[in-house]
């Protein structure tokens, strides 16, 4: 559906992608993930159509479009701050992507009513953006885009807005909706929770490269290098035998096994409790049920984890 052939964009001296090969699927939600300044929104900036890349080129569904305006490709982006129109109504920033397309009012207003019920904004079609919460502009930054059915959705941060607890509704809207529509989500998150919970395959951006590809599951589980296991969740690492190991808290069992340290800390988090442990190690953190009951600061503990749980990463 959508490839990327040797992209590389820079600013100046600045090179903000350096050579990105990528594949997405038809149908797929892709997450592009990373710290601020890696590379990934210039990235979907550039499948967009606002960034003319300096090399490489984009192909949608075998087409090139790299020299295409963003308003020539069958792609629509939701920006972060939703770039609503303040002095129209819902209805009518919906309809306005619409303006250029050859449609008569009726089948506009049509496409608008059903932009409208998709993201579930009925009975707001007359409310301007002022008069809504953070949720529903979302809503309506998402309808906009998706008014002139594009083949792929870009989505750069549309969630950072939001509450936790908002967030955390709204991203199983995106995934309820996209499973509806059945095109390509390409999404930019720097929030890790958020990158495994909304996506089929996840591309781990550093330096402007894409350092890793693939799963939810196998990013977290199966680091490619110290930066992806560092960056994703919470890790263990140390060193052995001139390799990194690395060990995710979870897998850490307290009062057993070959290691043994001091507790400096418990934090309750809910569901779940971190015990920070000073070790020869280095400090190790185990990670166990919120229920459980949490050694004393200070005490001596022993610790352990299975054979499986350690992934050696080079140095």
């Amino acid at each position: 559906m959508i490839r990327i052939e040797r992209l590389a964009k820079r600013f100046g001296g600045v090179l903000a992608v350096d050579g990105v090969d990528l594949e997405i699927a038809q149908g797929e939600i892709f997450c592009l993930l990373g710290p601020s300044g890696c590379g990934k929104t210039t990235l979907l900036r550039c499948i967009g159509g606002f960034e003319v890349p300096d090399e490489g080129r984009i192909l949608l569904d075998g087409q090139d479009v790299t020299g295409l305006a963003p308003w020539l490709r069958p792609v629509n982006t939701v920006f972060q701050s939703y770039a609503l129109f303040p002095h129209l109504s819902v209805a009518g920033n919906i309809a306005f992507g619409l303006e250029t397309l050859a449609m008569s009012k009726a089948d506009r207003e049509a496409r608008v009513a059903e932009m409208i019920a998709l993201v579930r904004l009925d009975g707001l079609a007359a409310r301007r953006p002022s008069q809504l919460s953070g949720g529903q502009r979302q809503r309506v930054a998402i309808a906009r885009a998706l008014a002139r059915h594009p083949k792929v959705l870009l989505l750069d941060e549309p969630l950072s807005a939001l509450d936790a607890k908002l967030r955390e509704e709204t991203r199983l809207e995106l995934v309820e909706l996209q499973a509806r529509l059945g095109i390509s989500f390409v999404f930019v998150t720097h929030d890790q929770d958020e990158a495994m919970a909304i996506s089929d395959r996840i591309g781990v951006m550093q330096g402007g490269r894409i350092v890793q590809v693939g799963a939810p599951a196998e990013i977290y589980d199966r680091p490619a290098t110290r930066f992806v296991a560092e960056f994703v969740g919470r890790i263990n690492m140390f060193e052995r035998g001139g390799a990194w190991i690395a060990v995710r808290p979870e897998r850490v069992a307290l009062g057993a096994g070959p290691h043994s340290g001091i507790v400096r800390e418990c934090a309750f988090l809910g569901e779940r409790r971190l015990i920070f442990i000073d070790s020869p190690l280095g400090r190790m953190t185990a990670s166990v049920a919120g229920s459980d009951g949490a050694p004393e600061n200070g005490a001596t503990v022993a610790f352990g984890w299975p054979a499986d749980a350690e992934r050696a990463l080079p140095q």
